[in-house]
Parts: structure tokens; C-alpha cells; sequence
């Protein structure tokens, strides 16, 4: 594994990860702030979307260091992983989630 890629994975899954419970607390969170007072669904809807996007994004780079980041020479470039993302979950990767 290269150093760099090592470096990534350790930054990635030490603590820039989105975890399950992460979106539990932002669903969570969602519901409690919820009032009949004002009407702002889209938002809402929005920031829920967004929570399940980071979420999955998380999890493809979790399989990618998972299983392709041993490979001797992988090709982790950016685009690869955004490419990766797009195949398998129907959406690419945010540029600055892939190179954090």
C-alpha cells in the first residue's frame, strides 16, 4: 500500500468517516427541531438527502480501503473514486469528501 494511501485511510477512518449513528443523530436531530410553526420542508428534505449522500459516500470509501487499497499499486485518483461511486451507488462523490 502507498504511503499516501495509507495516510488517507488513516485520516478517513479516524474520524472523518460518516457513520450509521452520525446519520442517526442528524435524522434525529431533524425530528426534534421539527415544528408546525414554520413550513420548510425542502430544507429539511434537503439536509435529510444530504445526510444519506455523506453517509454512502462514506461507505464506498470504507469498501474502496477496505478490499482495492491493498492492492500493491492501486489507482485511488480522485476521479477513479468518483468513477467508482457513480457505478455502483448512481452518484458520484463530492471532490472534497474523496481528497480529505
Amino acid at each position: 500500500m502507498r504511503n499516501k494511501t495509507r495516510e488517507a485511510m488513516r485520516l478517513f477512518l479516524g474520524g472523518r468517516c460518516y457513520t450509521a449513528e452520525k446519520l442517526e443523530k442528524d435524522y434525529l436531530a431533524e425530528v426534534a427541531n421539527y415544528s408546525n410553526d414554520r413550513w420548510e420542508a425542502p430544507q429539511r428534505a434537503a439536509r435529510l438527502a444530504a445526510s444519506v449522500k455523506r453517509y454512502k459516500t462514506s461507505e464506498m470509501l470504507r469498501f474502496i480501503f477496505a478490499t482495492i487499497a491493498y492492492d500493491p499499486d492501486p489507482d485511488l485518483t480522485p476521479l477513479t473514486v468518483r468513477r467508482l461511486c457513480k457505478a455502483l451507488l448512481g452518484f458520484g462523490a463530492q471532490p472534497y469528501e474523496i481528497v480529505r
